[in-house]
């Protein structure tokens, strides 16, 4: 084989092998930053879980009362929960900015409410049903995406650091095998 088409094999090769580092690397940051949403979802999901079991066994209402004075307008606390009776007499309410339905999908669902998206947790026990439901607009669910964002962060910064110090490692063990002779210059 003469050295300009071996330099050509040469070159073509290393071409596809970075461009699959760059493909591996792109696949790997896009299935991390699934993963993250999935984990930030999932921990926000057990909050709600944990706060409907904690309403179940009662709310003392001078707490909830003053709780609710001071989180009235502020705009960091998301959570709209609601207690009824097993005959459907509203025990309980509270929200920040919110209403939720009065029929309950028992576990996790979406709901769209008053033009806004819901996260709702419910849980029924025998003289109560309880709903957990955290607003998931893009803007007020900054607590879920900050938390995605900085778990995928994580994950994506040594994929991008490593990927070109891959290539560079590829590139190199390219020129040392044709320094050290897998590819001859004529008259050598």
């Amino acid at each position: 084989m003469t050295w300009p088409a071996t330099n050509a094999l040469r070159a073509g090769l290393l071409s596809l092998l970075l461009l699959a580092i760059v493909l591996t690397a792109v696949a790997q940051s896009l299935v991390a930053c699934q993963q993250a949403r999935a984990k930030a979802d999932s921990i926000f999901d057990h909050h709600m879980q944990q706060m409907a079991h904690a309403l179940r066994n009662g709310v003392a209402m001078p707490t909830i009362t003053a709780l609710d004075a001071e989180l009235a307008g502020s705009d960091d606390f998301d959570l709209v929960m609601r207690v009824w009776s097993a005959e459907g007499a509203r025990l309980f309410h509270f929200s920040a900015k919110g209403e939720l339905p009065q029929r309950a999908v028992l576990g996790f669902s979406e709901k769209r409410v008053a033009k806004a998206w819901y996260r709702v947790y419910a849980l029924q026990t025998q003289t109560q049903v309880i709903q957990v439901a955290q607003n998931i607009a893009p803007r007020r669910a900054a607590p879920r995406h900050a938390m995605a964002r900085t778990l995928a962060l994580r994950t994506v910064a040594p994929i991008v650091w490593l990927a070109p110090l891959l290539m560079i490692i590829a590139w190199w063990v390219s020129e040392r095998f044709a320094a050290a002779g897998g590819v001859r210059k004529p008259g050598r």
